[in-house]
């Protein structure tokens, strides 16, 4: 929508263009009018309206002067309006820079219409040429690579104050380097730029830094107290307007400062925050002093992959799977998204080179290209532990007996229902007592305390998998009660369900 301020110092003039205005139906706002050519001027400095009309013959200014002291100090567009008496000021005006002259005796509602058609075309182009320079300007400043920002108006008040919005779209973490795609994703800067916002907060600019990275400027007046709350307010007004062509998108707010050239610092700030960005997906809004890190890990990431080579080489299922999730607990806490997914990577390539020493290989050990975040990345990767645990129990099960074999096949198949040792005997084709013979013979146990820790075993896995709460769990193992589930695993292991949650860090919120 385009703005008109009119200027005439006859008062029905200006009735009469404003009459004309809403007949011609084009979609505008009226931002003033006034009969006072001198104090138009200084109304057309303050409110910036996009088209100035003007009457050409006023005392004291007449529409020439006002026209030239307008077009001097902005991109205002200025049409005047004459009589067939002063035609040589109007072509006077043009030579000045006046986009036109109407003749008051034809000013017709048609006439209007093609005009402002015309002009906001015109207006539409010159907005988006100066937005182009504008994100020049501004990422330059921002990266360092010119002290001031050319074109880009700032004001220096006492308690006014300047902040950044950082958006950014995560990227999907790769785990073969080979599939990482080259994206630039495109937002309408003059769009997202020309957002209304609340009362004392202005964005001054809206560029892209980098591919995937676009940057707000905000101006923050002396008027508003409550600064923090509000910028928050805005990344999630302008996150909820990307959305609705992209989701996904992430915002980081800077600090506030006092200054504008502050504005850099802060930016190298938020380049930093960001690279951490990856294991706050959960969060759509967040500040840049959120996502400070810890110093670098040093020797504890080999350290920690030490032990996990000893508990999967030692065949210490329990074990391994809680020392993997503290490993990628300290990744998480020390890493940037680069250097994460390196050590992701390198685990991975870990538990392949020591599945690969046994006869099977390890090409079962698969894993997608990419992950949306660090959840889905670290569950697949627990999940490949799972699978190097149950391909070194079926090589185990090769030394057992075909009955023996036929029943452990039928517990893992059967495990959540409701079944006893004669259902497991009768699947089998052998009798009661003699499954309990064999069972004890070959592995030293009971069929009971098999299908009690076969249980056990997969309800550790569904609490340390973030979709199960630890009340349901039970349901899904093939116990008949939640009761009678903490109490069989707490006799295992020595502590709660609940409590184990806590211990390998997956706990429900």
């Amino acid at each position: 929508m385009i703005s008109i301020y009119i200027v005439d110092d006859e008062p029905m003039a200006i009735r009469y263009m404003e009459m004309l205005l809403e007949e011609c139906g084009w979609p505008y706002e009226i931002a003033g009018t006034q009969t006072n050519s001198t104090k138009a001027y200084y109304e057309i400095r303050t409110l910036k309206p996009d088209i100035v009309f003007t009457d050409i013959s006023m005392p004291v200014m007449n529409g020439l002067e006002l026209a030239e002291k307008v077009l001097k100090k902005g991109d205002t567009r200025v049409y005047l309006l004459t009589s067939y008496e002063d035609f040589e000021f109007a072509k006077k005006g043009v030579r000045i820079g006046a986009s036109d002259y109407l003749l008051k005796n034809e000013l017709s509602e048609k006439m209007l219409r093609d005009l402002l058609e015309r002009a906001e075309q015109e207006i539409l182009a010159s907005r988006k040429e100066r937005q182009l320079i504008l994100e020049h300007n501004i990422r330059d400043f921002l990266q360092g690579s010119s002290a001031v920002p050319e074109d880009h108006v700032y004001e220096e008040r006492h308690m006014q104050r300047y902040a950044l919005l950082s958006f950014y779209k995560p990227p999907r973490l790769w785990m073969d380097p080979g599939r990482e795609p080259e994206e630039n994703l495109k937002l309408d800067s003059f769009q997202l730029q020309h957002m209304e916002l609340p009362n004392g907060m202005r964005c001054t600019a809206f560029t892209q830094m980098r591919p995937r990275e676009y940057c707000a400027v905000i101006f923050i007046s002396e008027t508003v107290v409550d600064s923090g709350r509000r910028l928050f307010q805005i990344a999630d007004m302008i996150l909820s307007r990307i959305a609705e062509t992209d989701p996904d998108w992430k915002c980081v707010c800077s600090d506030v400062c006092q200054h504008f050239f502050d504005l850099q610092k802060e930016y190298r700030k938020l380049e930093e925050s960001t690279a951490y960005l990856y294991c706050r997906l959960d969060q759509s809004v967040c500040f840049a002093h959120d996502l400070c890190r810890a110093a670098d890990g040093g020797s504890r990431y080999d350290e920690l992959l030490d032990e996990i080579v000893r508990m999967l080489t030692g065949e210490d299922h329990e074990g391994a799977v809680m020392k993997a999730q503290e490993y990628f607990a300290f990744c998480r806490e020390h890493d940037t998204q680069y250097a994460y997914i390196e050590h992701m990577r390198s685990f991975y390539q870990i538990l392949r080179s020591i599945s690969m020493r046994s006869r099977r290989g390890g090409e079962y050990l698969t894993l997608s290209p990419g992950y949306a975040g660090t959840t889905d990345l670290e569950r697949a990767l627990l999940n490949c532990i799972e699978m190097f645990f149950e391909e070194k129990e079926r090589e185990a099960l090769l030394q057992y007996s075909e009955h023996v074999l036929r029943a452990q096949q039928f517990i893992r198949k059967e495990y959540i229902r409701d079944i006893s040792v004669s259902d497991i005997a009768e699947s089998v084709g052998i009798s009661e007592g003699h499954l309990r013979r064999l069972f004890k013979q070959e592995m030293n146990m009971s069929v009971v305390d098999y299908l009690t820790e076969y249980r056990i075993r997969q309800a550790k896995r569904l609490l340390n998998d973030r979709r199960v709460p630890a009340s349901d769990v039970w349901k899904e193992t093939g116990f008949s009660s939640a009761q009678y589930f903490s109490f069989v695993f707490k006799k295992k292991e020595g502590i709660s369900p609940r409590e184990y949650q806590k211990i390998t860090g997956n706990e429900l919120q």
